[in-house]
């Protein structure tokens, strides 16, 4: 795998190959494409990632894969990232979408097989749970990997709300997230499924979670976990899963915080794509 340039774009020379290898193709081929490019443990990865995603597939969830351009309208989150995984908020909805920047958004470029391998994994965790949301009343039995995902983020969820008490009694300053979070009528910690997608898509979730303690460990080596056997992957594996889950790695911090003009579509927010910067 070529590595990433001074501005953590990868190598011109991977993003070109891996956007013309994937265009057109869905999440599920994409999965496919990957067991055969990468270091062994990524293709190990990418094989169970692409059989979760056809398990999921066959179960009735669809799913779309996209490389976004400049001038494109993509999801408003996909702005301040190299790759982004969504569901519309209405649970009812199948659709699960995957999202990468293309060669073309400098400073922002997605088309790396790391980038692409972790927003494949995410598809195949929120897949998971958009199934579960799926099930009727009558299926009263929670799905095993479902309760770890929960559980993982309600303890987020808990953890923000000790914060936030805390500041308002005077004992503690809140990082500028939380207070965004605090501050907005559409916070990410307001339930589990909304606190998972800002887990898997957040630039800032892996300190946080790494600062939780759980169990004996750090709240995010229990995400890992929960991660690897959702995917059937072996233990040995953990440090694997644990680098392609991190967004904060390759997430473009001097990203113009612009006003961006914003529209709805299915219960997304979308803007216009542009590059960090030219080249």
């Amino acid at each position: 795998m070529a590595p990433l340039d001074q501005d953590m774009d990868p190598d011109s020379d991977e993003a070109e190959f891996v956007e013309s290898r994937l265009k057109g193709r869905n999440p599920l081929a994409v999965a496919h494409w990957l067991t055969a490019f990468g270091m062994p443990t990524q293709l190990f990865i990418a094989q169970k990632a692409f059989n979760k995603l056809g398990l999921l597939r066959l179960a009735g969830l669809r799913f779309a894969f996209h490389i976004a351009h400049v001038g494109d309208r993509v999801p408003k989150n996909l702005i301040r990232r190299r790759g982004l995984t969504i569901c519309p908020r209405d649970k009812s909805d199948r659709n699960i979408q995957v999202w990468v920047n293309g060669v073309d958004v400098k400073g922002k470029i997605g088309t790396s097989i790391r980038i692409v391998l972790r927003e494949v994994m995410h598809a195949a965790m929120l897949g998971v749970v958009r199934l579960e949301n799926l099930k009727s009343p009558l299926e009263t039995k929670p799905d095993n990997d479902v309760q770890g995902l929960h559980e993982v983020a309600d303890a987020v969820i808990k953890q923000f709300n000790a914060r936030v008490s805390a500041f308002k009694n005077g004992g503690v300053e809140l990082a500028a997230f939380e207070t965004e979070m605090h501050q907005s009528t559409d916070s990410a910690f307001t339930n589990a499924d909304a606190a998972l997608a800002w887990i898997l898509s957040s630039p800032y979730a892996y300190d946080y979670l790494q600062a939780i303690p759980y169990e004996g460990r750090t709240l995010w080596a229990r995400l890992v976990e929960v991660v690897r056997t959702a995917l059937d992957l072996s233990p040995d594996t953990e440090p694997w899963v644990s680098r392609m889950l991190r967004v904060s790695e390759d997430f473009p911090e001097n990203t113009p915080d612009e006003t961006m003009k914003v529209e709805d579509e299915n219960g997304i927010p979308m803007a216009i794509q542009t590059p960090l910067r030219n080249r």
